[in-house]
């Protein structure tokens, strides 16, 4: 079963956070347009509730055009409220343009214990190849390094 929350049409903003919850273990939160510091209480809401209502969370940055430092503070922050409850949390990255730069410069790939990667599917496919991380790197073998 899957649910979606999404704004009417009429009410539809160029910079917004949707949440999608295609199973009862996963949330996904999309940032759509540009995020900074004044859609940092709208993200952190949105986030806070899918953690809250799930118990993995995928972040997905393919619709989102800029990340600032704020949002990519509040990203780690919910990374560490998600582990800290046993879940499991990634995020999903284009593979070039100003979000890419901001996740290379923070160096999301190495912070995020299931990596940044390029597509929902590729997170998917890292999270089901073992409830736990590998013991010898702590990382998904299939996370994409930059």
């Amino acid at each position: 079963m899957s649910a979606s929350q999404h704004p009417p049409l009429e009410e539809v903003r160029p910079n917004r956070v949707e949440i999608a919850t295609p199973s009862g273990a996963l949330a996904v939160v999309s940032l759509v347009g540009e995020h900074g510091l004044a859609e940092y209480e709208q993200l952190k809401q949105a986030l806070d509730l899918a953690a809250a209502r799930r118990r993995n969370l995928i972040v997905n940055l393919l619709p989102c055009e800029f990340i600032g430092s704020t949002v990519a503070g509040l990203l780690l922050h919910a990374r560490d409220e998600v582990v800290s409850d046993g879940g499991r949390f990634a995020l999903i990255v284009p593979r070039e343009g100003p979000v890419r730069r901001v996740s290379e410069l923070v160096r999301f790939d190495t912070l995020l214990l299931f990596g940044a990667h390029e597509s929902l599917e590729a997170v998917l496919a890292c999270m089901s190849i073992s409830t736990a991380p590998s013991r010898a790197t702590g990382e998904c073998p299939a996370a994409r390094r930059t």
